[in-house]
């Protein structure tokens, strides 16, 4: 059994495993079909050296999942019942999985991290047991053609920033790493995703909810105010992923900046009202999420937070510790049957 962390984040996908190998792929899923003999031929270099999506067959029915935006009309799911699963999300789960495996059959326990507002909403414990019905049990479809199934026999389902955490603190074997002296101490996670933005605060193994709190202040903001300033500006607006993409890919240009700007305003003041003055009492305050990767709002933070941490890979980082944690799962299912499906 191998022990995996699932990050189902609104902008990307993504999943990990103890080793420290991991797969992303956008949030994104489509009908259609990938025709090369539409292709010119001019952009093969471009496009090999690319992802194309992958084809996802689920008993009758087709999906592309990932970079689909060429190919078919994309179903970007922003609501938050996309949690409990469906088909554009068991699509993702598979095409990860195996970026991730490969062919092949597999069975693991996994840990999941879902943003903290949806763990603090009334209808949470509704939204966990959601999860944990549609992930646990057998998964199995065909991959680019490729037969691949995944048996996942354990779940725990925990706040997404903790992935950092344990990413931060936990080694490949699922124990702390760290001096003991970091893991009395209180430690913060600023975690800026997509459609979320969400503050995690722990001392000596326990939340602090104080300063745990969760919001819609995420690299959406920038995207929307994109969309507002390329329609005053150029006379059309793009949609939320496709002015997502620009942003990644044309960061350094006015327009982005701007929007990045903006958004990383929004931010900085959302994390300042979290943590309040406690800030010069944290040990370390990591810095994750999707939206980390973007200079004007690492910037912002870093200098808001001197004790800031930037993981390696700030995208991966959830998906990386949730699947350090996930170890335990399996020590707890060998301890004794308390700790199946914990």
């Amino acid at each position: 059994m191998i022990a995996i962390g699932i990050d189902p984040g609104f902008g990307n996908f993504k999943i990990a495993d103890a080793e420290g190998r991991v797969a992303a792929l956008p949030s994104t899923v489509g009908v259609g079909e990938i025709a090369p003999a539409l292709e010119t031929g001019l952009g093969r270099r471009r496009r090999e050296a690319s992802r194309l999506p992958d084809r996802v067959r689920l008993g009758n029915l087709s999906y592309l999942a990932g970079e689909v935006e060429r190919y078919a009309r994309p179903a970007d799911r922003l609501d938050m019942d996309r949690f409990g699963g469906g088909p554009e999300m068991e699509a993702l789960l598979l095409a990860a999985a195996f970026r991730l495996l490969g062919e092949g059959e597999f069975e693991a326990a996994a840990s999941v991290g879902l943003p903290v507002h949806v763990l603090r909403a009334p209808d949470a414990a509704e939204t966990v047991a959601s999860v944990r019905r549609w992930l646990i049990g057998e998964h199995r479809g065909e991959v680019n053609g490729r037969p691949f199934a995944l048996r996942i026999r354990a779940v725990r389902v925990l706040a997404q920033p903790l992935g950092a955490f344990f990413a931060w603190g936990l080694d490949g074997s699922g124990r702390w790493a760290r001096p003991a002296a970091d893991f009395k101490a209180r430690v913060a996670v600023i975690d800026v995703g997509f459609n979320t933005l969400d503050i995690f605060a722990v001392e000596a193994g326990e939340v602090i909810q104080r300063f745990t709190q969760g919001g819609t202040v995420g690299v959406r903001r920038a995207a929307e105010r994109l969309a507002d300033l390329m329609r005053a500006q150029r006379g059309w607006a793009p949609s939320l992923r496709e002015a997502d993409a620009w942003l990644r890919g044309n960061g350094e240009e006015e327009i982005s900046r701007q929007a990045l700007e903006t958004a990383a305003s929004e931010i900085v003041t959302f994390c300042e009202q979290a943590l309040g003055d406690t800030a010069p009492l944290l040990r370390a305050v990591l810095l994750t999420g999707g939206g980390v990767a973007f200079a004007p709002i690492r910037e912002r933070l870093m200098r808001r937070f001197p004790n800031a941490v930037v993981p390696a890979d700030p995208v991966t980082a959830n998906a990386m510790g949730l699947a350090r944690f996930a170890v335990r799962l399996i020590r707890e299912r060998k301890d004794g049957p308390a700790g199946a499906e914990a």
